[in-house]
């Protein structure tokens, strides 16, 4: 007799679990869990950064020119009133006269 109700209560008590696991398997079906953070890149992007270096390039090459034309031509150096007061200019004569 005792056999037959523990046999009983372990019925009920498997019921119970087999129930209680069931709604656990809804819940978790229904709502997502976002355990861990979805990974997004970050991309920049690649034509405007193109765009930049080309025009940091011809900034550069403007500049390298002037300089280029600054030091083609030749300086003439006339000191006057005394040491204190030197003034330089620059000539347009081209190189080599």
């Amino acid at each position: 007799m005792e056999t037959m109700q523990t046999q009983k209560r372990l019925n009920f008590y498997c019921q119970i679990i087999i129930v209680l696991l069931g709604l656990i398997t809804v819940r978790l079906w229904t709502t997502p869990v976002d355990l861990l953070p979805t990974a997004q890149a970050q991309f920049g992007d690649s034509g405007a950064q193109r765009i930049e270096l080309i025009q940091a390039a011809k900034k550069t090459n403007a500049l390298l020119s002037a300089i280029d034309k600054t030091l083609k031509g030749t300086l003439a150096v006339r000191i006057e009133e005394g040491k204190s007061n030197a003034k330089a200019k620059n000539s347009k004569r081209p190189a080599g006269h």
